[in-house]
């Protein structure tokens, strides 16, 4: 009986060490410093439910030139994945260079009698939880003087304490003066769709946002575009190019970019209409990514910023009869044309038109910042700087890890050389060869025992590495879990509701 409570009280005491360092080092460890003649400027741009496989300078079918100069004038990675499947869990990796499933998280919503009927509500926003002791790039940057904010389109991007450092941009009503003078710098083209969309109202505002800035300081910005998210809407410039013989849709066309509706139900010249509509929606994301490199270029900062283009998931179009990408993690799945997403990366000393094949995951793009800024603090990210890529080096990818803070059909997956294999709640199995089967219609998980095998042990590790890593992070919130309002829940709500992914 003694030994067992010494072993219980020497437990309880490692515990209590490795969280006194964890705390040390996230919090203690707060003085930043940055290597003399690296400051630079960083220009995040992420645009929502972007396919890779549709992007021009991809091999797409969109027109997308500003997209397509961006990657000739710097480095495209054609093997790029997102690390999850939908926008919280991709958007907590993608700022913070950990895996999702590191950080505490809830599962199980709860619903609150509203006092002001009879009805009860479900208040419950999905939250992922970083603590604020973790010290994240922004930060450190905004530390060392750097101006730093954030424009986003989707509140999902920011529910989780994930983008610590990065300010709100304000939302003021411009002057027609302000506006007539950034429309002349960009060449047009704000007020060909503003009144009709809310989204160039939103690149107006990121727009001003970066020719106010001080042209003493160095800056890093993002902005989260919504588009080509769903539903489809693209404004009357672009949607006025597709083809349609409306006679063969059982609605008016307006029906498909106005309403939520059941997919798998819709006609093939129905999912062929969708389907344009969401390339109009990417051809005009890529007028608004235009309209940010001709700020960059009027205010001559082009050679001395780096400009980033990714997205956080892709979009399914009936592949595996699946369309979308879920709600919440609901019907999400890690399947390539969801998971595979474009990265490009331009700026100071890094080459030209160079395309890069190594496979790599989003969890790297803040290390990979970290690294090109040439900034040190005291912070430990489980993604490594694509660097040595830059530079003709061979990196030690070993395999890919794929994760959700949510419950559905598939939960995670891995990728290890051409072959991925994804783990399913029922305890089953589905192993694709990406080379031979680039649609991954060829399960092959009971054929091959020994993959599975080598390739769980892997997933196994990194599971348990995570659940080392939450339950560090769990004891550095402290008592409180719940960041937001009940006031602030129902805001939230309201724009899940409008995004489609609460009904």
């Amino acid at each position: 009986m003694k030994s067992k409570t010494k072993i219980t009280l020497l437990s309880v005491l490692v515990l209590m060490v490795a969280v006194a360092l964890y705390l040390f080092y996230s919090i203690g460890n707060r003085t930043p410093s940055q290597d003399s003649g690296k400051r630079y400027n960083v220009v995040i741009i992420v645009s929502d439910a972007l396919r890779q496989d549709v992007v021009g300078c991809y091999g797409g079918v969109a027109r997308t030139p500003n997209i397509d100069w961006l990657a000739s004038n710097g480095i495209r990675f054609e093997n790029s994945y997102s690390t999850s499947p939908w926008t919280s869990p991709s958007a907590v990796s993608m700022f913070t260079g950990n895996y999702a499933t590191s950080y505490a998280y809830s599962r199980e919503g709860r619903s609150k009698k509203n006092p002001a009927s009879t009805k009860t509500e479900d208040l419950y926003v999905p939250q992922i939880y970083v603590p604020h002791s973790e010290y994240l790039l922004a930060e450190s940057l905004k530390d060392l003087g750097y101006v730093t904010g954030m424009q986003n389109e989707n509140v999902n991007a920011s529910l989780h304490n994930n983008l610590q450092g990065l300010d709100s941009i304000p939302q003021h009503e411009p002057s027609k003066q302000t506006a007539d003078s950034i429309n002349t710098i960009i060449g047009g083209g704000l007020y060909d769709s503003w009144n009709e969309s809310k989204a160039y109202w939103d690149s107006f505002y990121f727009l001003r946002h970066l020719l106010d800035i001080d042209a003493e300081k160095s800056f890093f910005v993002a902005h989260w575009i919504l588009d080509p998210h769903s539903p489809y809407s693209p404004v009357e410039k672009f949607a006025s190019k597709i083809v349609v013989d409306e006679s063969k849709l059982p609605v008016p066309k307006h029906f498909y970019w106005t309403k939520k509706y059941d997919r798998s139900q819709c006609t093939p010249p129905e999912q062929k209409f969708i389907r344009d509509l969401y390339i109009a929606e990417v051809e005009s994301m890529d007028e608004r990514v235009g309209f940010v490199l001709e700020v960059l270029r009027h205010k001559k900062l082009l050679d001395n910023t780096y400009v980033v283009f990714t997205s956080d998931h892709g979009e399914q179009f009936g592949e595996h009869g699946l369309y979308e990408h879920g709600g919440h993690g609901i019907g999400c799945h890690y399947y390539e044309v969801l998971m595979r997403v474009p990265l490009i990366i331009a700026g100071p000393g890094l080459p030209r038109d160079k395309r890069v094949t190594q496979k790599v995951t989003l969890l790297g793009l803040m290390p990979t910042l970290k690294d090109l800024l040439g900034v040190e603090y005291g912070n430990e990210m489980q993604g490594h700087s694509f660097r040595p890529l830059f530079e003709g080096d061979a990196m030690e990818i070993k395999y890919l890890y794929f994760d959700d803070v949510q419950e559905h059909d598939q939960t995670d997956a891995l990728i290890e050389s051409s072959y991925k294999l994804i783990t399913l709640k029922n305890g089953g199995f589905e192993l694709y060869e990406l080379i031979a089967d680039p649609r991954e219609e060829i399960n092959f998980a009971s054929r091959n025992p020994k993959m599975v095998q080598s390739m769980i042990q892997k997933i196994l590790t990194i599971r348990d590495e995570n659940a080392q890593r939450r339950a560090r992070n769990l004891a550095a919130l402290g008592d409180s879990l719940d960041l937001r309002s009940e006031q602030e829940k129902r805001i939230i709500l309201k724009k899940l509701k409008a995004l489609g992914y609460v009904n």
